[in-house]
């Protein structure tokens, strides 16, 4: 493994929480990411488009045990609705969770956050609710599976 992505996470996701679309994100001691996005007809940003990034991380912790990268700190949400509104640009702390496969569980990412617009049942009722911090609304899934030459592999790389 490149040594510049040991004990982090880089990768492609996706759940209900994102409406099934894919979700890249990087977990670093450095930097961690989450983007979410569609297209239009003419190759623009589509009906749902979310760029988040930290400004700082403020705690990082590599589980080797249990094989989890938890990342807490603070992050700025862009997030698009319709023709390109901009409809949120706001700062909000983040709690970034990466599991590498447990058991039956398939490696996974989830970023738990909390902004004026994403805040579960009130503004947004579509957001999915975090289980991690009650209240939080929560972004991730299943690292995204591809077939690529006649063989599955993820799309991406949890080093925990």
């Amino acid at each position: 493994m490149e040594a510049d992505i040991m004990r982090a996470s880089i990768g492609v996701c996706r759940d209900a929480s994102v409406a099934w679309q894919m979700a890249a994100f990087s977990v670093h001691p450095s930097l961690v990411t989450f983007a979410i996005g569609s297209f239009d007809e003419c190759g623009m940003s589509g009906p749902f488009a979310v760029l988040m990034y930290s400004l700082r991380v403020d705690e990082y912790v590599h589980d080797n045990g249990r094989q989890v990268i938890t990342a807490s700190g603070r992050m700025r949400s862009l997030t698009m609705v319709g023709d390109g509104i901009l409809r949120e640009d706001v700062e909000h702390d983040f709690l970034a969770v990466a599991a590498d496969r447990c058991g039956d569980v398939a490696p996974r990412m989830d970023i738990h956050f909390v902004t004026p617009f994403w805040t579960p049942g009130l503004v947004q009722p579509v957001a999915t609710p975090s289980i991690v911090r009650p209240g939080w609304t929560r972004f991730g899934g299943e690292l995204v599976i591809a077939a690529l030459n006649e063989t599955s592999m993820r799309l991406g790389v949890i080093d925990a």
